[in-house]
């Protein structure tokens, strides 16, 4: 959960990233990003 207790434009960024077993690679990501606004 994120707490948004204020108005205003945000911008949300989230990063997964996990290990894996691959002797070319180190680790697999997931990028995310998020804009809205809360009057």
């Amino acid at each position: 959960k994120i707490k948004l207790d204020s108005a205003g434009k945000w911008y949300a960024k989230f990063i997964n990233m996990v290990k894996i077993d691959d002797p070319k690679l180190n680790y697999e990501s997931k990028w995310a990003t998020l804009t809205f606004e809360i009057k």
